[in-house]
Order: structure tokens, then sequence, then C-alpha cells
């Protein structure tokens, strides 16, 4: 018996529809054993069965269950349940309150550092140009009634001109901003204008003091930068404790990095060192966002300086800041075209300027 070739089988309640090609009537039952429903044979327009041509029957049979598995029903597209998104930038979302670390060994309560602590982060200690900026900031008992203005929180070897155009959005009697409104995180992480809004959140903040020190090239050049780094962090820590005055006692500094700072302010008492802190403490993130603004803002502003010296160089201080990876800024410099702003003690501009 020649066994018949099942083209498709439909699944349905004990029931298959089988469909099978030329072949007769009892030839399927045999081989199925099933029991016949129904049976639809093709037809001509006149209602006869149409023989002497390959054919085609459909038989409707029942089948015993346990002989033939039931093939499952195709199944659904079930529509993929959308994710409720989280804000853009949730992660940047700003650092908790809670200021632990395992690398602070800083006994006593902690939710009340920020009161006595001046948290000291900078900006720019790499870069082939530009100045660099060292910050420092501590949290206020009693919010300031007034903001001060600029010279009693930038260093003053800057003349009133570069003032004006550095922090030209900085308005005293402008809206106050709570210091837990904003959103604090590492200024590395953040996009530029997610810096440069919390940048302008911290102008207005009435719930903390703060230090600009900005350190010229000059300065880094003459003393080094091994020692032009810890002092201008000290003379932050002067000035926030000159600020902060006899209202609270200010008797810790926190650093970040790797590098301790010495005790060289009165009422100081302790002094630490934490790798990424500006990812853990919101008030080194606070620094870390107001050196970064302000020293990209002072690089940019000269940017319109250096041009005469080589039209390339504007886009490399306004896009680039000036940092040393850009390939096309080593070029120049290995070239001879040196502006006032570099540092000339840093390599590899020190060694190409050795070589001419």
């Amino acid at each position: 018996m020649e066994i018949p070739r099942i083209v498709s089988a439909v699944t349905g309640t004990f029931r298959y529809q089988v469909l099978v090609k030329e072949l007769d009537v009892a030839t399927p039952l045999q081989f199925l054993s099933g029991k016949v429903l129904g049976c639809e044979c093709p037809t001509d327009h006149h209602g006869d069965l149409c023989s002497g041509k390959p054919w085609v029957s459909r038989f409707f049979i029942e089948f015993p269950h346990a002989r033939i598995p039931r093939r499952s029903a195709p199944k659904r597209a079930v529509p993929k349940e959308v994710p409720v998104r989280a804000p853009k930038h949730h992660k940047k979302a700003g650092l908790r309150n809670a200021l632990t670390h395992p690398e602070l060994n800083w006994p006593g309560d902690m939710g009340k550092m920020e009161f006595e602590t001046v948290f000291l982060d900078e900006s720019g200690r790499g870069c082939l140009a530009g100045s660099m900026a060292v910050v420092g900031v501590i949290r206020l008992k009693t919010p300031l009634q007034h903001l001060p203005n600029l010279r009693d929180r930038v260093c003053s070897d800057i003349d009133d001109t570069w003032l004006e155009k550095l922090y030209n959005d900085y308005n005293p009697a402008g809206t106050r901003v709570p210091l837990n409104e904003i959103a604090l995180h590492d200024s590395k992480i953040l996009k530029e204008q997610e810096r440069e809004h919390a940048f302008l959140q911290l102008l207005h903040c009435p719930d903390i003091c703060f230090w600009i020190e900005l350190i010229p090239p000059s300065i880094i050049d003459s003393r080094g930068l091994a020692k032009a780094w810890p002092e201008g962090m000290l003379r932050c820590v002067e000035h926030v404790v000159r600020l902060v005055g006899a209202s609270q006692a200010v008797t810790r500094q926190l650093v970040d990095g790797k590098q301790n700072l010495e005790i060289q302010t009165a009422g100081i008492t302790e002094s630490q060192a934490v790798v990424k802190a500006d990812s853990t403490f919101r008030l080194v993130a606070a620094a870390s966002i107001l050196g970064k603004v302000s020293r990209d803002r002072m690089i940019t502003l000269q940017a319109d300086e250096v041009k005469s010296v080589h039209p390339e160089f504007e886009n490399i201080f306004r896009k680039h800041k000036a940092y040393w990876a850009n390939k096309r800024h080593a070029e120049l410099l290995e070239q001879g075209y040196v502006t006032k702003y570099h540092r000339t003690s840093f390599q590899p501009l020190k060694g190409f300027l050795a070589s001419m």
C-alpha cells in the first residue's frame, strides 16, 4: 500500500484536516485509522467529481488524542511591554547626601561633615595651555542673606574686564537656588549644557561658600605643577575659612585625588585625600563643576587671541580646551607655533622648544 503524503495538517480540538494528494478514498483511512467525519472532493462546474486528473481530497478525521500528539496553536504576536523609561539623565540626578566612603576614616557624624570641611578639587591640571582652576567649597549652617560680589569669590589676580566676561551671567540680586535642588555630579560625566546649568545654580546658591583660584600658565611654569597645585589649594582653604569667619568651625579639608594636602591653615586639624571623591561627595562635585566651567570659559575667551598665531588654534582652544590629546595641537607645537597661554614646562612642548 502506498503511504499517503500528508501535505499539511491544521490542529483543532481533537480534529485534524488532512490534505492528501492523488490518492483514493480508502488509503488514508487505512493508514490513519481514524473516524471519518466528512470528506470534500473537488468537482467541476456541474458538480461531478473531476476524474482522470490529479486532484486533492480533504478529509475531516477524528484521531485518538493519545496516538497523534496535538500541535499547539500558532502563537500570537504578543506586543512587547514598553518599559517605563527613567528621566533622560537619571544616572546624573545628583549625589546623595549620605557621605560615606571606604577610604574615609574620620569618626563622628558624617551628616555634619559638610559644615566643618573644605572640599577641594581642581580642573585643567594636565592641559598644554590655559590656567588651572582650583576650588574650595563648604556648606554654610546659616544661608547667606545676600550673595557676595565676585571679588569675594574669585582670585584677585584677574582684572575686572576678564572677571565680567567669565561670569557675565552672575547676578547677586537674582533668583537663589537651594543646594538640595541642584543636581551635582562629577563634571567629567556631565554634558557641557548640564555643567553650565549646574554652574549657574551654584553661583546663586546661598547654602555654600566657595573660592575659585585660577593659576595662570606663568605661575605653573615658574613654580612647577608640584608646587603650584598645593599652593592654590591652600589659598582656597584660607579664603574659605576667612569668608566663613567665626560663624562656624572649619576643622577639616578633603582633597580629590591621591595626593594629600598639608595642613597650614589655622583651625584645620585633619586632612585627607580620597580618590574619585568628585563621584562620592556632592560638595567635591560642586568644586569640580565650578572649576571646570571657569577654566573652560577662560580658555574659550582666549581662543579669539590665539588665532593670530595660527588659525587652527581657535578651534583647539574653543572646542578641545587645549588638552594635549589633540593630535593637531601637538603637530602645531612641533612646528613652532606657541602662544603666551601655553605651558612651556610641559611635555611635549618642552622637548619641542629644546630641539629648536
